[in-house]
């Protein structure tokens, strides 16, 4: 393959290519062995007629489109690494010429755009310091035994707060039955709060067995406008009660619950699993406020369509989520009552972040010539394989080994730039107090210059207001200056 010419135009990279005919040649007849079982020709049976005769009867191109589609794919990735550039999006390729000089193709391609980024070296960071005390370790025990109780039915009971029924029930507005608003044998916790507010509180007091109704009214900001404000009847049959039985908390229910013969052990376990997932929540805060100042340094012109795939990675993710959750994301919004378009919205900031984050600390590495060495990248998959609970051999043929070097990489430039930071350590409390407080202050920022640009917009497209004149009694009346 030779590389005739690489044209950038901003993201846009036209690269033309060609390899000599011999070369085309080969793939000529691996396509006319493709064909030729196809092609009739008189005086031969099927599949048995000479190359140059089909190519005589039916013109020279005949196996043309195959063979090109046969090495197009090996010329493209030759091009590329050749020309050193790292498209983003599939490209689009064209044939410039194919005949007795070989075969030139031309593709156009979106590529990473060129990235600056600002000073990142010496920063100023806040590590948060947290302890683990008595009582969260005791709310962490009482979890463990909340996770480990058992649902009885209970018979001649009314029902109550923190009871799960197992209920019927389809909603009507306006005597209308509507979409999204029935189920069988659904199992609701009473105070979970998962349902329009007031819809549990009426399950109370209520056996099984039972049919009643359940007034409510959606809130006027639900997401669905159709639906916010209004009044809605639920026909409701009570078909189960079920009790929430949490064990006792013993040296009998930790050697059920664990590998432990005591539950002091499992006291002292839970407290080395809380303040290890608070060290690791701390760095992770660290991390994020160092690819935050990071990002707002960063000056690139990103195509829409890294943006895109990334939005697209990132519901994907989200409903992996739902999926474990055993729900749908129209499930979610109907009970949450979240605004789809504001959950979209939330997803497309993610990914833009995503798409950010990983430019900018992409730069560091190539500034800091940080590289991957193959140590790196064993432990690297190591650490995966423990996690998914799988062999290394295994995630070796699952995962793009590229793609986890150049996530590690990106690793190790965050920790580089840690490594040349000024941190200053503050108890968790306090840390979290400051950052709520700049959070607060960056919306109401954000709020009050997107009230100034509505005003600024409103003020231009108003009409101009007409001039009033004000007189005295004694002179010309306003009306008849005009």
């Amino acid at each position: 393959m030779t590389l005739n010419k690489v044209e950038r135009n901003g993201n846009t990279v036209e690269m033309e290519f060609a390899i000599d005919r011999a070369e085309f040649d080969k793939a000529i007849e691996k396509s006319y062995k493709k064909n030729v079982g196809k092609i009739y020709v008189p005086g031969f049976r099927k599949g048995k007629a000479p190359r140059r005769m089909i190519e005589k009867m039916y013109g020279e191109g005949v196996f043309y489109e195959d063979a090109i589609n046969f090495v197009y794919p090996d010329m493209y990735d030759e091009a590329v690494k050749e020309a050193k550039i790292e498209p983003v999006d599939q490209p689009e390729a064209d044939v410039v010429d194919v005949g007795e000089a070989g075969l030139v193709m031309k593709a156009t391609v979106t590529v990473k755009p060129e990235v600056k980024i600002g000073e990142y070296k010496g920063l100023k960071l806040t590590r948060a310091v947290y302890t683990v005390t008595d009582e969260e370790v005791e709310e962490e025990v009482k979890k463990l035994a909340e996770q480990n109780s058992r649902l009885v039915t209970v018979e001649d009971r009314e029902s109550k707060k923190g009871d799960t029924a197992v209920i019927d029930f389809e909603g009507f507005i306006d005597g209308k039955s509507f979409a999204g608003g029935a189920a069988k044998s659904f199992n609701l916790e009473i105070g979970s709060d998962m349902f329009i507010p007031g819809f549990e509180d009426q399950l109370i007091g209520h056996k099984a067995g039972e049919e009643f109704d359940v007034t409510v009214s959606f809130p006027e900001d639900y997401h669905m406008k159709d639906f916010a404000g209004k009044e809605a009847v639920f026909k409701v049959t009570l078909n189960e009660v079920k009790e929430k039985i949490v064990p006792e908390i013993n040296d009998e229910f930790a050697q059920e619950v664990s590998e432990h013969d005591t539950i002091d052990e499992v006291r002292a376990e839970l407290k080395a699993k809380l303040l290890e997932m608070r060290v690791k929540n701390a760095n992770d805060m660290l991390e994020g406020e160092i690819i935050s100042k990071l990002v707002d340094t960063l000056d690139a012109d990103i195509p829409s369509v890294m943006i895109a795939n990334e939005f697209e990675q990132v519901q994907k993710e989200q409903n992996q989520q739902f999926m474990e959750q055993g729900m749908t994301m129209d499930q979610y919004f109907q009970m949450s009552g979240q605004d789809p378009q504001e959950f979209v919205q939330l997803m497309m900031n993610q990914a833009e972040r995503r798409v950010k984050s990983r430019l900018a600390l992409e730069k560091v590495a190539e500034i800091e010539n940080i590289e991957v060495s193959d140590a790196d990248l064993d432990m690297e998959i190591e650490r995966i394989a423990k996690r998914f609970e799988m062999e290394p051999d295994q995630i070796r043929n699952v995962v793009p080994l590229d793609t986890v070097r150049e996530e590690l990489k990106t690793q190790l430039a965050v920790e580089h730039i840690k490594g040349l930071s000024e941190i200053t350590e503050m108890p968790g409390e306090e840390y979290e107090k400051m950052k709520k407080e700049e959070f607060e202050a960056k919306q109401a920022e954000e709020a009050m210059k997107k009230a100034a640009e509505e005003l600024k917009e409103k003020a231009e497209t108003a009409k101009e207001p007409e001039i009033i004149h004000v007189t005295k009694d004694d002179e010309t009346p306003a009306e008849e200056n005009k």
